[in-house]
């Protein structure tokens, strides 16, 4: 049976949202089987690959640039983890069904990755998988300002580029408790993993580099392996500088030493250098396959990143103070071409602004993301004529991008999540200040985003395509600022229209203006 074919013209039927729930989607697979053969352990596969948001992994890396084949072979291992590190091959054509039902995955990479699973004669079942990993952590009602001068405007995080000058924001953060507890657990899970992962075995460990030279010929020197010492030894400081060049021209000038740390099939080298403000940990690769996992592992989606997914070189950064973290500031960057990362972490306490310069003084070859970068954000961007875009590091957990952008003399933000659950959660909390603030009174749902109104029947066959929330913001002045949400299911976007001075001054009402001009 075309499983995926049905899968798909459900999706379009219904939503993306068929996609979220694994006991809901159960009954719906069984319903379009019918009565079909399909072994049962294919079926609890397919379930398990939805309770887990292993489709979340394709989506995030085939909307920031990468191969499809690739990212569906990236998700089906993380999935493969996640259930007790068994038949990887299975995994990724969980995730090749569902990323095709979600137009993300083409036939031709469909086909590679079912060809395993229609050869199978017998169903072997699945070792037990471990229990579900909690739910995504909701937002509370705490709420952080952007930081603002005497004037009441915003200052501009240090490693975003001045801007013209824009209304105060207020934004929310995770409570303190269970969700903060949540984080804390993933971020060790993930330590943990990528720990014993470095132990492990990799099928591509006798791979050559993605330029078809041998892993030693790209050391920095021709004979770059034989200058690796023993695991806990000291390195010979100018040949690391020689080796890691590719990330930066002045990589050591601020380090006092480095140590090799222990390596293993996928890791040919991992340095730990110190420098007065926090560590260093520099990494020669195996294969290209084994940086893609590393880098995936690397960038996340907490408050206070800033990312640019890149097939070549990747960047990503973390600024602790924006969601008042006890965690400490980080860098990291890579270079495809040359199997190298590096990961600078500052001390806990460092400022995230410090740990910036230290970065420049490396005179990186990765530079800091400045615009926006996600096709689908940029769509929604261009839609609305949004102008003058500057990325920034995320106000909101989940958010894998955020950039500042004008219209008009409106200041608006803009935003994508990195899975559906995040956008839900952050409209909720939208929904919320809206049901207190009692001031908004327009329309609810958007039909085609950009139109003469957003109001559903005013073109042919409108479908809703978003949500409309307006509110107040608590931005401690003493007129405090209207603002008009508007979202993208499909896209995972939103915007933020903020009326702090002139139109929208304390009405989100007016805003709708801002975004629809005949609207009214």
């Amino acid at each position: 049976m075309d499983l995926h074919v049905d899968l798909r013209e459900l999706v379009d039927r219904s939503g993306p949202e068929v996609l979220d729930d694994a006991s809901s989607f159960r009954g719906m697979l069984e319903d379009l089987i019918g009565d079909d053969t399909m072994p049962a352990s294919s079926v609890n596969l397919l379930v398990e690959a939805v309770r887990y948001r292993a489709l979340d992994h394709v989506v995030r890396m085939v909307d920031n640039g990468a191969d499809p084949d690739a990212a569906v072979r990236s998700a089906g291992e993380r999935f493969a983890q996640e259930r007790g590190g068994g038949d990887p091959e299975r995994c990724s054509w969980a995730c090749a069904v569902l990323g095709y039902a979600l137009r993300r995955v083409d036939d031709a990479t469909f086909a590679r990755h079912s060809l395993l699973e229609t050869r199978r004669t017998s169903a072997t079942p699945p070792a037990t998988p471990p229990s579900p990993p909690p739910a995504a952590g909701v937002f509370g009602t705490t709420r952080v300002p952007r930081p603002v001068d005497e004037a009441g405007t915003v200052l501009v995080p240090p490693s975003t580029p001045a801007a013209p000058a824009a209304a105060p924001r207020r934004r929310w953060i995770v409570a303190a408790g269970a969700a903060s507890a949540l984080v804390v657990a993933v971020v060790v899970a993930a330590s943990a993993w990528q720990l014993s992962s470095r132990d492990s075995s990799s099928p591509d460990a006798d791979a050559s580099r993605a330029d078809g030279s041998t892993p030693a010929a790209t050391n920095g020197t021709a004979d770059g392996a034989a200058e690796l010492q023993s695991a806990g030894a000291e390195t010979d400081m100018p040949a690391v500088a020689d080796r890691y060049a590719d990330l930066g021209r002045t990589l050591t000038a601020d380090l006092s030493a480095c140590l090799l740390l222990a390596t293993s099939t996928s890791v040919e080298e991992q340095l730990s250098c110190s420098y007065a403000h926090g560590t260093l940990e520099l990494t020669t690769y195996a294969t290209l396959g084994d940086l893609e996992r590393a880098r995936t592992r690397q960038i996340d989606t907490r408050q206070g990143n800033l990312s640019d997914l890149h097939p070549q070189r990747s960047f990503y950064a973390f600024d602790p103070s924006i969601g008042e973290s006890s965690e400490p500031p980080e860098i990291y960057w890579d270079s495809a071409a040359s199997l190298l990362s590096a990961h600078l972490v500052g001390f806990t306490g460092y400022p995230y602004a410090e740990l910036l310069a230290d970065f420049e003084e490396t005179s990186p070859t990765v530079g800091l993301p400045t615009e926006p970068r996600n096709p689908a954000l940029i769509r929604l961007i261009d839609e609305f004529g949004l102008t003058d875009c500057e990325r920034n590091h995320t106000y909101g957990l989940g958010e894998s991008e955020e950039s500042r952008c004008y219209l008009g003399d409106h200041t608006i933000f803009v935003a994508r999540f990195g899975t559906r659950r995040d956008l839900r959660n952050y409209r909720e909390y939208a929904s919320a200040e809206q049901r207190a603030d009692t001031a908004y009174a327009g329309p609810r749902v958007v039909c085609r985003q950009f139109d003469t109104d957003p109001v559903c029947g005013s073109a042919a066959r409108e479908e809703i395509v978003g949500q409309i929330r307006g509110f107040i913001s608590d931005d401690g002045s003493d007129d405090e600022s209207g603002v008009l949400y508007v979202d993208d299911s499909a896209c995972g976007c939103y915007l933020e229209v903020w009326g702090y001075e002139g139109r929208g001054r304390g009405d989100p009402d007016a805003l709708l203006g801002v975004l629809y001009p005949n609207f009214g």
